[in-house]
């Protein structure tokens, strides 16, 4: 069984499908990737460093800015993610799946 998934190619998280702990190294597309801290089950881990601001892409779409420095192999939820729902109080999940650009 696998122990993470990327959903999309152009994404720069992964998704844990069991609990993963800290310092583990796990390798995602041939790159290596070590678990800083322990990341929950269906929590996102970065596979790239990101600067603060830096887009972070889920299902091959934007979902989010990162609002501090990620390292890689660092878990990505509310506490260094600011999504870009902005102030959506009802969102529905409907992406036209054109292949363009990834990130503006």
């Amino acid at each position: 069984m696998a122990h993470f998934i990327k959903i999309n190619e152009n994404d720069n998280v992964a998704v844990a499908l069991e609990v993963l702990p800290a310092n583990i190294t796990i390798y995602v597309d041939d790159t290596e990737v070590t678990t800083t801290m322990e990341i929950p089950v269906g929590h996102k881990f970065a596979l790239v460093d990101m600067a603060e601001g830096e887009s972070v892409v889920k299902y091959g779409f934007c979902i989010g800015n990162a609002t501090s420095a990620v390292k890689k192999g660092d878990g990505i939820h509310i506490h260094n993610l600011k999504t870009r729902l902005g102030d959506l109080l009802d969102y529905i999940y409907g992406p036209d799946f054109v292949e363009e650009k990834v990130c503006e």
